[in-house]
């Protein structure tokens, strides 16, 4: 009888560190999937879902802090050209370039850099259109330079109720056509000169 009670505890215990083990793999599987939920599967870095909550939460933020937050849309230039001259495998090696590069700008750690769509990227941080020149990516077809070069919209402001993210990238976007309209490779802040 205490025999059988001895193997009944050890039955119990054994199940109990596996049901800890499992766990233990259940959360580190369900960190994984959260980590690659928020992240863009080309690039690497964040994806749209993600940077459009993680605004929402920094313009929350500094509209309780009275504090500016900014945004700063990119583009590459002429990216259809590029894919059409070098192909679409060296447009996503490009694409991958850019964004490490985007991304590694970013300094503080609330700095994000995340893919906002196609051949775009959305940032919340200080400008970094120098990064890009310094990869010196060949890009034989762009009208603006022999090399892969950005444009940029950029915007700062201290934001007055929780819905100024869809103002911040609006006026991003508007200063990216700008800066588009102005001849590409360059930034254009939004009310700026």
């Amino acid at each position: 009888m205490l025999n059988a009670k001895i193997r009944a505890l050890q039955r119990l215990e054994s199940m109990r560190t596996k049901q800890l083990e499992m766990s233990r793999d259940l959360a580190s599987a369900n960190r994984e999937l959260e980590k690659l939920s928020r992240q863009d599967g080309l690039t690497g870095i964040a994806n749209r879902r993600y940077f459009d909550s993680y605004l929402v939460t920094e313009v929350r933020r500094a509209a309780r802090e009275k504090a500016s937050v900014s945004l700063i849309l990119s583009d590459v230039d002429h990216f259809k050209a590029f894919n059409d001259c070098y192909g679409h495998q060296a447009g996503d090696d490009c694409l991958r370039r850019v964004a490490a590069a985007l991304s590694s700008a970013g300094r503080r750690p609330a700095d994000l850099a995340a893919r906002y769509g196609g051949e775009e990227f959305a940032m919340v941080l200080p400008a970094v259109s120098r990064v890009i020149g310094g990869l010196a990516i060949p890009h034989a077809r762009s009208a603006v330079d022999r090399n892969v070069t950005l444009s940029q919209g950029v915007v700062s402001l201290i934001p007055e109720k929780e819905s100024a993210s869809e103002d911040l990238i609006q006026h991003a976007d508007q200063a990216l056509y700008q800066a588009k309209q102005q001849g590409r490779n360059r930034y254009v802040v939004f009310g700026g000169k």
